[in-house]
């Protein structure tokens, strides 16, 4: 990922986040993600799509699910440009424990494990960031391993 290009750009461009990319044009983010403003995004991975039942994956896709599917990827983006360190700081005030607002409002529960930055979603599925600090021009990326799925 280029630091020069923009959060959509570069899941576009990436070979690991082809299901996130096609999920971001499914749902209308990928102009919010390409254009103004800063924004922290946990990119789930291809593989973390997989864990997803393919009829499930398959079901967000449809025009009737775009809200579901707008949701469920809002829930992977926190406005601001949240870096590891801040991650840190906050978890750190927050005595070993964070909660990021999302996009569209949710908390987003962040903890330190070891060396590890966990993330738990509004539904208790939980993520770990594999990858941190991937900077872009309007933003940030944490590469996760898993797919957050907000409260109903």
């Amino acid at each position: 990922m280029a630091a020069s290009n923009s959060i959509a750009e570069n899941i576009a461009g990436s070979p690991n986040h082809k299901m996130l990319h096609g999920t971001l044009q499914a749902a209308g983010l990928v102009e919010r993600l390409g254009g103004d403003g800063e924004y922290t995004v946990f990119a789930p991975t291809d593989a973390a799509f997989v864990q997803i039942p393919p009829v499930t994956r398959e079901g967000w896709m449809l025009p009737a699910q775009k809200q579901v599917l707008h949701a469920i990827l809002n829930h992977h983006v926190v406005p601001g440009r949240i870096d590891s360190a801040e991650l840190e700081r906050l978890v750190d005030a927050g005595d070993g424990a964070a909660i990021l607002k999302t996009l569209d409002g949710r908390d987003l529960w962040i903890r330190r494990s070891g060396a590890s930055y966990i993330l738990t979603s509004g539904s208790g599925n939980k993520a770990v960031i594999t990858e941190a600090d991937l900077a872009q021009k309007n933003g940030v990326v944490h590469i996760v391993d898993a797919v957050l799925i907000p409260a109903t």
